[in-house]
């Protein structure tokens, strides 16, 4: 199986899904390392072996330990590439707004500037 895409992480892959998985698992980080996991696959010389047991490999990852004076020790997985987040804007308003006293003249008049609906017409 190989995996890749925005929501999953080398660690995830590599880690914790070749532990759920009893066959060779792999991670690309884009279309074009699937691509060349793919290929040497399906070669017939020493690749394909040496990819498969890379592919049930579970690796190990280490996790950062802190500890605290009143507990002991505390882990955490973090980054040292991830720095804290931005002040996040507080939205305008919560929940759904709706509006039903819309001037239709006004809304058909920005459609026909902008050409919406002009291929509608039946003539």
């Amino acid at each position: 199986m190989i995996c890749g895409g925005a929501a999953l992480t080398r660690k995830y892959v590599e880690d914790d899904l070749r532990r759920e998985y009893s066959n060779a698992v792999f991670y690309a980080d884009d279309a074009f390392a699937g691509l060349h996991i793919m290929e040497d696959l399906a070669t017939a010389n020493g690749k394909k072996q040496a990819r498969l047991q890379e592919g049930r490999t579970v690796k190990e990852y280490t996790k950062a330990t802190a500890v605290d004076e009143e507990t002991g020790p505390v882990f955490a997985e973090r980054s040292a590439v991830v720095s804290d987040a931005p002040t996040i804007p507080t939205p305008p308003f919560g929940g759904v707004r709706v509006r039903k006293d819309f001037d239709l003249r006004e809304v058909f008049s920005v459609h026909q500037r902008h050409g919406v609906g002009s291929r509608i017409s039946g003539s």
